[in-house]
């Protein structure tokens, strides 16, 4: 009776270290993207940033999309403000078969027309603060989610630009983004 009782702690443990082996393996091997940006690029006709995407892990990333939009309101959003950027018009569709090791794809996200850049160098403190937000999600897939064992990766993000304060961007404000999926 205690031989049986042993033998099932055993095979119970056995089962465990199995099961966070391939936790593990899994954290290990996944494909992990991530979004960062440029410096605000402006001139008198649009505003907007780089944004690269970039890839951290050992196996490819594939099926990459992107959609990403930039928007000039009111400084500082709600993230229920932003919109779904796959259904906002002028938003950016990108569509990239893979990415390997330390690659990474860049594209530019930028607002052109001309009540949107008056709008964002506007200094009347009447009107309010005004910021442009890049803000986008990257849907992907990895070796796990091709075999089905995983669903779709994703990764939001949002980033803020403040031309005559922070034209570096920050990520406060998105504080619901820029977390890995």
């Amino acid at each position: 009776m205690v031989a049986a009782a042993g033998a099932c702690i055993a095979a119970g443990a056995a089962l465990l270290q199995a099961h966070i082996s391939r936790d593990t393996e899994f954290r290990h091997l996944r494909a992990y993207l991530y979004v960062s940006h440029s410096q605000l690029d402006q001139n008198p006709n649009s505003a907007g940033a780089e944004i690269p995407i970039k890839h951290s892990r050992a196996t490819p990333a594939y099926k990459i999309k992107v959609d990403a939009v930039a928007l000039v309101g009111k400084y500082l959003l709600n993230d229920d403000d932003l919109g779904d950027p796959t259904q906002l018009g002028g938003a950016i569709h990108k569509q990239i078969s893979i990415l390997n090791g330390t690659d990474d794809y860049r594209t530019s996200v930028s607002v052109s027309y001309p009540d949107a850049i008056r709008l964002l160098n506007n200094t009347d403190k009447l009107l309010g603060e005004h910021a442009l937000y890049i803000h986008g999600i990257v849907r992907y897939h990895d070796i796990f989610s091709l075999e089905g064992s995983q669903p779709e990766r994703k990764y939001e993000f949002c980033f803020v630009f403040r031309p005559n304060i922070d034209a570096t961007g920050a990520e406060y404000g998105c504080d619901k983004y820029n977390k890995p999926g």
